[in-house]
């Protein structure tokens, strides 16, 4: 980071300037400065202090636990009794905000029913009628198609820098041309405004909950993912990142998922001919990743390599002569030189035997930005998502409004992967409903679309429902997507123990059933709007 502002701002000079006034400024007051100076006790005398009453403030954040203010009868009293450097502490370690004690909830029992009552679809029925457990098994006609697969997480590219959503620029032919040529979301969105809430939603396919990605809490090893289910099935799986992936804990989270690891502090001096504060080039990164691919298959294994880029970030540098716009080229600059690079890497791996039997997925991790009049304004969640192969994937657009959750499983559907999951998200391939829940968040606030509705879960308990960016009325509320949306945030905060890690494998009996061969039964009752005898959430 500090490497970062200092190729992308003027630090130097702004230091020293800001030098130059402190010395002017003592040297117009040293008078004043050198009368403050008291007699003071000897060094060892104020060592000793100062080590007195560190080791007690050190010896008081190990032995105290923050649980003590949870008895308290009040959030002002907890928050209180919390305030401090030990909370600041323990807030920066669990980078997590307590869903029960900030945001409004239901009976447990009721946000597990309504959360399973919205992932219920009738050919994918539930293992259990355990309201705590969402395993699901879905079913393919006939074996798995053992495709490779590449998966670019594109970093900050907003769907508004394609010539294919309407820029008029010209700066991404190569990404416009895979977007005709294969299979492309046009709605798709983003769950959040930082890389790792994209690789948690792409990986765990689970909603954004409030605070730090899961990425960066602790308890985030052996969760579902949709590696689990290419590993269980033989499959190599990677996570190549352009830069050094403790950042973040990228690098944990995944190593601790079962991925191997490839980053920055692992590729070959040699192989590095770029490099800025957050990664080498793109091109460097993905020369690296065609290595790896070459190594699975001369391992005669397939393989599920999980990309990061890096390039599309300040400070916007990027190897010389590489396009037209020259080097440090502003975000205009970075994205055509990010379109380029992926270009490059199409074009190197054509030349590849594996490359018939490779899929490439490229998807955002988030937009560019996300500011403007309306808080969490779908719109400027929206981001590319593209799934190519040439021969294998047919020109298709899929208009549905979706979310990065529904990555996942809508690549297993394309694969014909039969395996048990615990995904939140949903196939958009063979999508037999028009609509299903679509999550997007800022730190803080949280929120799931359905319905032509926004509705928002803030901190203090506090509710805002939207429609056509206006703030709903209580008397226009529809109480039943309140509803809703409370029990999925609410049941998804338990992610350590509804995404813990399962075999994804199904038994020979549960595979000959095939995709639709089981069919639950419809509740008549399902999204059935409250009564008036019925209690609803209150919004603000």
């Amino acid at each position: 980071v500090i490497q970062n502002i200092m190729e992308s701002y003027p630090v130097v000079p702004l230091l020293a300037g800001i030098g130059l006034l402190a010395v002017g400024g003592a040297y117009l007051l040293r008078r004043q400065v050198k009368a403050g100076f008291a007699p003071h006790p000897p060094f060892m005398k104020r060592l000793a202090v100062f080590a007195t009453i560190t080791g007690m403030a050190a010896a008081g954040v190990l032995v105290t636990s923050d649980s003590i203010t949870r008895p308290m009868p009040s959030a002002i009293a907890r928050e209180l009794g919390g305030n401090g450097l030990y909370g600041l502490v323990s807030a920066f370690f669990s980078n997590e905000i307590d869903f029960a004690n900030f945001y409004r909830t239901i009976p447990e029992k009721q946000a597990a029913e309504r959360t399973r009552d919205l992932l219920a679809e009738d050919h994918e029925p539930f293992e259990s009628t355990d309201l705590n457990d969402i395993t699901r098994d879905i079913r393919a006609e006939g074996p798995m198609l053992r495709k490779n697969v590449i998966l670019v997480g594109m970093e900050s590219m907003s769907a508004e820098f394609m010539g294919t959503f309407g820029n008029p620029k010209r700066l991404t032919p190569n990404l416009d041309r895979l977007a005709s040529e294969g299979l492309l979301f046009t709605e798709m969105r983003a769950t959040g405004t930082r890389t790792v809430r994209g690789l948690e939603a792409i990986a765990l396919s689970v909603p954004p909950t409030p605070g730090q990605s899961i990425l960066r809490r602790p308890g985030n090893d052996n969760l579902f993912t949709i590696g689990s289910v290419f590993q269980d099935s033989g499959y190599d799986t990677r996570f190549l990142y352009g830069g050094y992936g403790y950042f973040d804990n990228m690098n944990a989270f995944f190593s601790g998922n079962g991925f191997g690891i490839v980053d920055r502090a692992t590729m070959a001096a040699g192989d590095v001919h770029f490099a800025n504060a957050w990664g080498v080039s793109d091109e460097d990164l993905y020369d690296e990743v065609i290595r790896q691919a070459d190594s699975s298959a001369k391992a005669g294994k397939n393989f599920f390599s999980f990309v990061m880029n890096t390039s599309n970030h300040r400070p916007f540098t990027y190897p010389a002569g590489a396009i037209d716009i020259p080097s440090p080229g502003g975000r205009d600059g970075a994205v055509k030189y990010s379109d380029y690079a992926i270009g490059e890497l199409v074009k190197k791996a054509s030349a590849k035997p594996w490359f018939r039997d490779t899929v490439f997925v490229f998807v955002a991790d988030h937009t560019a930005s996300v500011a403007g009049k309306v808080e969490l304004d779908m719109n400027k969640y929206h981001i590319p998502c593209i799934i190519w192969s040439q021969g294998f994937v047919e020109p298709r657009r899929i208009n549905r409004l979706a979310s990065q959750v529904d990555i996942a499983p809508s690549l297993l559907a394309l694969l014909q992967a039969s395996y048990r999951s615990r995904f939140f998200g949903d196939d958009l391939i063979e999508a037999d409903e028009p609509e299903r829940p679509v999550y997007i968040s800022n730190y803080q606030k949280v929120a799931m679309i359905m319905h032509g509705r926004t509705t928002i879960l803030e901190p203090k308990k506090q509710i805002v429902q939207m429609k056509g960016g206006e703030v709903q009325p209580e008397s226009a509320v529809d109480h039943n997507a309140v509803e809703d949306t409370v029990a999925v945030y609410q049941y998804a905060s338990h992610w350590r123990d509804i995404s813990r890690r399962i075999p994804s494998v199904l038994d020979n009996g549960t595979l000959a059933l095939g995709r639709f061969g089981v069919h639950r039964l419809p509740d008549p009752k399902r999204r059935a709007p409250p009564s008036r005898a019925t209690p609803t959430i209150p919004v603000r």
